[in-house]
């Protein structure tokens, strides 16, 4: 019997390769296993990718990745604004229409850091951050 499934990027507000398996009921005494299936979703033309790696510096030793907080605000829509996550890298990445954003980073005993980019139609914009001690490596003493 063929089957025709189709698939719909509605709601999906990102780019990328959306999997899932199709699983088959069937009156047959035999086991099916489930179908692979693949959504491949291409970003707007008029949109830019926002990416980067937020590093902590502390007192000694090289940066190291943060589990920090993203947040991404648009200059030209007060109402649009979008918080993420870093995976394990301390890497971000976002699909975003062309525009201006403030982009605001945090980490837990990590100084918070902010920078105005833009994001142009069709290029990639990579934004680092490196955070520095909430606290102050040296101790100070008022003996």
């Amino acid at each position: 019997q063929v089957v025709t499934v189709s698939f719909n990027a509605a709601g999906l507000d990102q780019p990328g390769a959306y999997t899932a398996q199709l699983g088959i009921k069937t009156d047959t005494p035999y086991p099916v296993d489930p179908v692979g299936v693949t959504l491949n979703v291409a970003a707007p033309k008029s949109w830019g990718k926002l990416q980067g790696t937020i590093l902590g510096q502390g007192c000694t030793g090289a940066p190291v990745p943060l589990g920090a907080v993203v947040r991404i605000n648009s200059l030209s829509d007060p109402t649009f604004g979008v918080t993420l996550r870093t995976n394990k890298q301390g890497g971000y990445v976002r699909w975003l229409p062309t525009g201006r954003y403030d982009v605001i980073v945090s980490a837990d005993t990590w100084t918070p850091a902010t920078r105005r980019v833009s994001v142009d139609r069709g290029k990639v914009t990579t934004v680092n951050f490196t955070l520095v001690p909430v606290n102050p490596c040296s101790a100070v003493s008022f003996d």
